[in-house]
């Protein structure tokens, strides 16, 4: 239901990042009529144990995260990717059956097939001596920045001037090195 609000109120270009963590078919919570998702009607009791679905064997990873991503889909948004999110500082567990869960999924949705996309502000930055280019800027350079990304963006000549000198000077580089 929140998903639901959430695409009604999410503009046309707009996207969605959802992070969810998982649990195991053994430790469920009931909710209302509803346990973790499950129907009520569906769910193994036993008055010594909590619910499980019955479907799932106890101590099962449920997929909560992919459950609820296939389910979305479903509804018409579109996975475009799944990230994952390593913790190597997660919290210790004192399960000792099985490993802990060192990472979590981060899934990008959105509602259509042209959305604002911003990669220039998540980039790490390289780790070589070669910085990378401003997307943005190249396409203001190829002549492309108005019919790529509209009237949202401009580069100024400066930032096209410097685009250019860092682009030959790695060309320039490069056959140097070709030569040699």
């Amino acid at each position: 239901m929140v998903c639901v609000e959430i695409r009604r109120v999410l503009t046309k270009d707009g996207s969605l990042y959802l992070n969810l963590g998982d649990t195991y078919s053994s430790v469920l919570g009931s909710h209302g009529n509803r346990t973790a998702g499950f129907d009520e009607n569906k769910m193994v009791t036993d008055h010594m144990k909590p619910p499980r679905p019955r479907n799932l064997p106890q101590k099962c990873l449920v997929g909560i995260p992919w459950r609820v991503a296939l389910r979305l889909i479903d509804e018409q948004w579109t996975l475009r990717n799944d990230i994952i999110w390593h913790k190597p500082n997660c919290m210790p567990s004192s399960v000792k059956d099985r490993l802990r869960n060192t990472y979590e999924h981060i899934f990008h949705f959105v509602k259509s097939k042209k959305y604002y996309y911003n990669l220039d502000a998540i980039r790490e930055p390289h780790r070589t001596k070669y910085s990378p280019f401003n997307i943005r800027v190249r396409d203001a350079q190829r002549g492309k920045l108005q019919a790529k990304w509209g009237g949202k963006y401009s580069a100024s000549e400066s930032e096209i001037q410097s685009y250019n000198e860092k682009l030959y000077a790695y060309i320039k580089e490069i056959n140097d090195l070709v030569k040699h």
